[in-house]
């Protein structure tokens, strides 16, 4: 199999002269894709395996105060190799100064939006040359305690997505209002007509471990389709409502853990929940209808390597 050995897109800085390629199939996705660099050696015994924690946060000083030493010490008590990365949205509050005078990796995010930010963590992870990544939400929603569970399991080779399940057996949101109520409660409803053999309770949750490979085997790096809905609804769409279902539509095996949302320590959520929801459930239709239609892809573009195993 050839292997993509680092991958710069188009981000503004990046020349086309610094582009590298294994193999010429793959190519760069145009937009503010900020991923430059990732090592694809995954299959490769002698590679060992890291994870990055992709943190994001934006005037949260009062849950960092908390969650931070939480995650730094339950990662120290950990045999695999990990990488706590923190993503800062320009925090007004004191956020970024307490991450970096306490001795943690923090970045700034180079533009706005939640998608950046992630795109920023997960550049940062593949500068690491980290092989998994597990996207945290540090403003107590998401636990600590639950990181290693999810961790393990993705590190075990038998599953392609492991989602850490706010809904799972009897779970229940603390942070549920009726309206983020009803609409998860659509988005399952969404995911079962479209997936009919799909068990899952809780599919576009943030809380999820991956291998980097899976953002280009499923194309979810190229958010340029989705540009006019953001502008319209004044929202910006991140990937996890479509990994997940690019995931099942590629035969992919997802798997959930129970994990226990939290309560919100201090701060305000970011995004508006109605807004938000008539956003992800554009992209989705678009994804599974309009993409079809037009002859994209939405299954890997190469053997992944877990599914070889």
């Amino acid at each position: 199999m050839n292997t993509l050995n680092s991958v710069c897109a188009i981000d503004g800085g990046c020349q086309k002269k610094q582009w590298e390629f294994v193999n010429p199939e793959y190519v760069a996705y145009g937009g503010d894709i900020a991923i430059v660099r990732l090592n694809l050696m995954l299959h490769h015994p002698k590679v060992a395996k890291s994870i990055g924690i992709i943190a994001v946060c934006k005037d949260e000083i009062t849950a960092l105060r908390i969650i931070a030493p939480q995650l730094q010490s339950l990662l120290q008590l950990q045999t695999w190799d990990s990488h706590l990365i923190f993503v800062d949205g320009n925090s007004t509050d004191g956020s970024y100064e307490f991450l970096s005078q306490n001795g943690y990796m923090v970045i700034s995010q180079s533009s706005p939006g939640l998608p950046q930010a992630l795109r920023d963590g997960l550049n940062r992870a593949a500068e690491l040359e980290c092989s998994h990544a597990v996207m945290f939400q540090p403003d107590g929603n998401c636990r600590p305690e639950d990181l290693p569970r999810i961790v393990e399991i993705l590190l075990g080779g038998q599953y392609d997505l492991v989602i850490g399940s706010r809904y799972l057996k009897a779970l229940r949101s603390v942070d549920d209002t009726v309206t983020t109520f009803l609409g998860n409660s659509a988005f399952r409803l969404m995911y079962r007509l479209r997936f009919p053999k799909c068990s899952l309770r809780d599919p576009i949750v943030g809380y999820r471990g991956f291998p980097l490979t899976l953002l280009w085997d499923l194309d979810l790096l190229d958010n340029s389709e989705y540009r006019m809905v953001e502008r319209l609804l004044r929202t910006s769409l991140s990937f996890d409502p479509i990994m997940t279902a690019r995931s099942l539509k590629a035969g992919l095996k997802v798997i959930e853990v129970d994990a226990p949302e939290g309560p919100r320590l201090g701060g305000k959520p970011k995004r508006t929940s109605l807004r938000w929801g008539i956003a992800y459930s554009i992209q989705l239709w678009f994804d599974n209808f309009v993409r079809f239609c037009a002859g994209k892809p939405t299954f890997p573009k190469s053997h992944h390597p877990s599914v070889s195993r």
